[in-house]
Order: structure tokens, then sequence, then C-alpha cells
């Protein structure tokens, strides 16, 4: 699992025989961790936007993206649009050859 606060890149790796699928992408004011610190009445709301990181990640062996991107503020439609929102991504590495069942 991985969370990634505003203005971070979220950077996911496989060693070179594997590829990354993306199980959940969520993005917004989720809980208290890394990027909150603490409790405000402003917790709780979330997007999931595993299509965009599926898009962007899945069936690579490595993927970089930039928290504060367009594509996921445009995703947004349960947070207020001033508070700055994090994204919490799991992901597994798959071995094995998978041509053709990802997009690149």
């Amino acid at each position: 699992m991985a969370e990634v606060c505003p203005n971070e890149d979220l950077s996911l790796t496989c060693s070179h025989d594997q590829i990354i699928l993306v199980t959940s992408a969520d993005f917004g004011r989720m809980e208290v961790g890394r990027c909150i610190k603490k409790e405000d009445e402003f917790l709780g709301c979330t997007n999931d936007v595993l299509p965009l990181l599926d898009r962007w990640c899945s069936g690579r062996r490595d993927c970089t993206v930039r928290v504060s991107n367009d594509e996921l503020e445009a995703a947004n439609k349960n947070c207020l649009d001033i508070l700055k929102q994090y994204l919490k991504v799991e992901y597994k590495c798959l071995t094995g050859n998978y041509a053709g069942l990802f997009r690149t």
C-alpha cells in the first residue's frame, strides 16, 4: 500500500520479471495518517480513481504519477475543492506472461 501526499510523486516498481496490477486507488481525505496529521471535520471523503491508476500503471514494470495532477483533481466528486487531498493505492507485482492483458 502506498499513501502519497499532495505535491509528491507516487512511484510503483516491480522487479524485472514482474508487472504492476493496481487493485485499489482512492483520492481524497480518507483518514489521519502520513498525509493528514490531525482529525478535523473534513475527513472521510473519498473518490475511487482505480480506472485512472489502472490505465497509468497496470501492466508496466514501473510507474510514476504526480499526486497533484489535473486528471486526479477532475475525478474529485466528493471532497471540497479547496482542501488538499492525497492518494492511497494498493497494488501487486505479478510474475508471468500477461501479454495483451493490459494496455500500454
